[in-house]
């Protein structure tokens, strides 16, 4: 076990291993090994009065790593070689970069440290050189202020044994350790006794959420009896979820098993044709929050699946092994010939398919104490889709999906009045038509006021919230509510889902003691649209107060409010038009194309009109930027319904509350560049805007978006699909503004972000020239999430057709790409060790 060693970043290069295991032959480190500390250049402002100078930033610089070896040696011929090889790796680290790695005594993990330059000297020789052939070199490395974990991405062939000693045996099957082999990818000695092998990888194992994991495998001839497969996550050995090929009684089929305090459950089957013997074949498994796959097929990867069985997980093993559930990946495995091969081994961590412009929680932390780098894969997009941009932000705090909770709102303090977002109207399959809902302060669980729902003597009517929120499909989210009667005692519920899938609560009798209802809604379908409802079920005319309405994801718990009776979601990612708020209350769901937008006029007057639609935000729920105080800055994009009919312009104007805006235009708004069609959507970039966090203030923040149409020819619909909020420092994304034509740099054919930037290539002619946009990607620790915004046409570009062969007919599409996040972990110090 390797404990010291070097490797330079230069071509067909080895590791050189410096200290090994026993007997630590020839080099040994004597004294401690400096490594420093990461320097920060603190910068400070004005001084505040007695308050002193605040910190206006700061930067963080480089370290260096002090370290001296000690050789012993047979002769000084082979203390000369010994030398030369360690010059030589160090000048190597000296011309092309390399690293440094570490690994503690008794540890599972290595320390890498990113090599930038270094020192080389030697001890004077003396006699112990010339009498006992000792060499005593002394190493200065100028590292990256960080060091690096091991990579979460594992991969291998089981080329020797020490690939091998990467895994744990771990006691679920009936295997030993001593039967199995390497040199041939992994084989086995001897199958008596028909073994059984649970392999998890440990070595650098990082416990993971979201998994894809593989294994290549052969047959030696077809038995009946042959399993193998992937393990997902392990726990323990009474909790693991497990997808496997298995031949049984001469049927063949995929098979998803789920283990939950030691009792196994069939989740899915999925038949498959009877493999041939000496193919190699792939099964693959992959859960994306709660809902589990497994893929069988051949050729080179990323492989077409043949067949795919899928689950989505329930109760118990929703709770052990979904969302939250953390586990290690590994390998089953049952041969049936000592010619089974298992060829090679991969688990790829937070690996998604189908993205869509939704943001996207990762499911399993980032390890480390400082920023994570991070590489993306993606698969090619789709012909003609030259844009692209990838944002990232912290996990925000849980936030409740209806923004107007309480009715506590009183004068219109939202657009819309008081009861914005509530509504008696029937809605199929959630519930009837009731008589009125309205804000009442003759009674309130909390603040001045609540809602007050008037029902006819109907059963199944009441109130509902039109939810315009993402609700995947494999989590869950709860509603609560409280509620109460002066007078009536008629059984009341709750509901939350859509027509078709949808959850209930118990029904229980209302009393004058306000009472929390609650309900769970796992979605079968993720969707963009759902309901939250309160309803009578008996047929009598029933007034009752509701107040504190609350709908969240479960796992996260109920949100932090910082004022009663309202809500705010985060300023992150997309934002549904039907999520916001006009003068005239909800905005009007229209399709286009049958994509439904918000629609905010069915007809704009050939006279010109102006508009107005507001998000209520909550910035407290994502962290600030560094040193910059309540304030969090946030680049605005939209994908509106516009049209060529609207020759005189149209003007978009974003502010908060119209009080603040954005940096670029402030109150004279951007001028939008119209489609070619008569009716399109288009994405916009509207801007960057300071979002102030209102301490004391029981409103939540309005994000403000406004147009004015000019005269012109008019006489079509406008609208809103949705805003797209994101960091613009914590985004990486091609141009925007100009033209896509040959000289656009567009994506690879597998669009990836490095550890450099966005990597990007520009045609001439028969050749490309690859380069990176923007700089790397650094994630912050813990839970994080995700955004990917593409598209067919170039944002603002100012040819609204298009350029050939990249010309846009009508509305913007997009592709639903798949996405691999290849995380590498920092740390500050120390690496955790299992």
């Amino acid at each position: 076990m390797e404990y010291l060693a070097i490797q330079s970043d230069a071509p067909g290069t080895e590791r050189l291993v410096l200290v090994d295991g026993p007997p630590y032959d020839p080099w040994v480190v004597i004294g401690d090994i400096d490594v420093g500390s990461a320097q920060w250049e603190t910068t400070f402002g004005a001084p505040h009065g007695t308050r002193g100078a605040m910190v206006a930033g700061d930067r963080v610089g480089n370290r260096q790593v002090v370290m001296t070896l000690r050789g012993s040696f047979s002769s000084k011929a082979e203390a000369a070689g010994y030398e030369n090889e360690l010059a030589l790796a160090l000048d190597e680290c000296r011309r092309f970069g390399g690293w440094l790695i570490y690994r503690v005594h008794g540890g599972t993990r290595r320390t890498w440290w990113r090599v930038l330059a270094r020192e080389y000297g030697m001890e004077p020789w003396g006699q112990r050189f010339d009498r006992v052939n000792e060499l005593r070199p002394r190493l200065v490395l100028t590292v990256e202020p960080y060091p690096y974990g091991d990579p979460m991405d594992h991969a291998t062939r089981f080329d020797d044994a020490a690939a091998l000693a990467a895994h744990t045996l771990v006691p679920v099957g009936n295997g030993v350790i001593g039967s199995l082999t390497t040199g041939d990818g992994l084989g086995v000695s001897t199958v008596a006794g028909a073994p059984t092998y649970y392999l998890i990888h440990t070595d650098t194992g990082y416990d993971l959420g979201d998994t894809e994991a593989r294994a290549s495998l052969t047959l030696a001839a077809v038995n009946n009896t042959f399993e193998a497969g992937v393990v997902l996550k392990y726990i323990d050995a009474q909790n693991l979820l497990l997808c496997a090929v298995e031949g049984n009684g001469g049927s063949w089929r995929l098979n998803i098993w789920q283990q939950v305090a030691g009792s196994w459950t069939s989740l899915a089957t999925q038949a498959i044709s009877t493999p041939n013997a000496g193919t190699p074949y792939w099964v693959q498994g992959r859960i994306e929050g709660g809902v589990v796959k497994c893929e069988w097929g051949v050729g080179n990867l990323p492989f077409t699946p043949t067949a795919t069985a899928t689950a989505q997980l329930s109760g118990a093993a929703l709770t052990a092994l979904g969302p939250t559930g953390r586990g290690k990946a590994g390998l089953y495995w049952k041969p049936i010939n000592t010619g089974d091969r298992i060829r090679r081994f991969m688990v790829d961590p937070f690996t998604y398919t189908g993205v869509t412009r939704y943001p996207l929680e990762v499911c399993g932390d980032v390890p480390g104490t400082a920023p994570a780098l991070l590489n993306v894969a993606m698969s090619a997009p789709v012909a003609g889709t030259p844009w692209l941009m990838l944002g990232w932000a912290a996990k925000p705090q849980p936030w409740n999906r209806i923004h107007n909770e309480g009715f506590e709102v009183g004068g219109g303090g939202l657009i819309g009045g008081d009861n914005v977002g509530w509504s008696v109207a029937a809605v199929t399959g959630v519930t009837g038509a009731a008589s009125s809902v309205a804000r009442s302060t003759n009674a309130a669980f909390e603040g001045t006021a609540a809602g007050q729902v008037t029902t006819p003597a109907t059963a199944n009517t009441g109130a509902h919230y039109r939810l315009a929120a993402r609700f995947e499909r494999g989590r869950t989210y709860r509603f609560r509510l409280m509620v109460r009667s002066g007078t009536g005692t008629t059984n009341v519920r709750i509901r939350l889902g859509v027509n078709g899938d949808i959850a209930s609560s118990t029904a229980a009798a209302l009393s004058t003691t306000w009472t929390e209802h609650t309900v769970d809604w796992t979605p079968s379908t993720s969707v963009n649209i759902a309901y939250a409802a309160v309803e009578v079920t008996a047929a009598t005319a029933t007034i009752f107060q509701i107040d504190r309405a609350q709908v969240y994801l479960a796992q996260d718990g109920a949100p932090n409010r910082r004022g009663i009776g309202h809500a705010g979601r985060a300023p992150w990612g997309l934002i549904d038009g039907l999520a916001g708020f006009t003068a005239t209350g909800a905005p009007t769901s229209a399709t286009l194309s049958s994509e439904p937008y918000a629609q905010l006029d069915l007809s704009v007057s050939s006279l010109g009109e102006s508009y107005a639609i507001a998000w209520a935000l909550d910035p407290t729920l994502i962290p600030q930027d560094d040193h910059a105080g309540p304030t969090r800055d946030v680049e605005v994009w939209a994908r509106l319904v516009m049209s060529s009919a609207f020759d005189g312009g149209v003007t978009a104007l974003l502010s908060v509350a119209g009080e603040v805006y954005t940096y670029e235009w402030g109150s004279d708004g951007c001028k939008l560049v119209m489609p070619n069609g008569v009716q399109a959507f288009r994405i916009y970039r509207l801007g960057t805007i300071p979002l102030p966090d209102l301490v004391g203030d029981t409103g939540s923040t309005l994000l403000q978006l406004g147009f004015d149409v000019a005269a012109g020819t008019n006489n079509v619909a406008i609208g809103v699909d949705w805003i797209w909020l994101t960091n613009p420092r914590a985004r990486v994304l091609t141009p925007t503004g100009i033209d896509a034509d040959q000289g656009y740099p567009h994506l690879p054919p597998d669009g990836v972000v490095n550890e450099h930037g966005l990597v990007t290539g520009i045609r001439d002619n028969n050749h490309r020239h690859v380069g990176t946009l923007s700089g790397g990607v650094e994630l912050p620790t813990g839970p994080v999430e995700f955004a990917l915004l593409n598209s067919n046409a170039v944002p603002d570009a100012p040819t609204a057709a298009g350029i050939a062969p990249y010309t846009v007919s009508g509305s913007e599409t997009f592709d639903t790409p798949r996405l691999h996040l290849s995380v590498r972990p920092r740390f500050e110090f120390l690496i955790a060790e299992e």
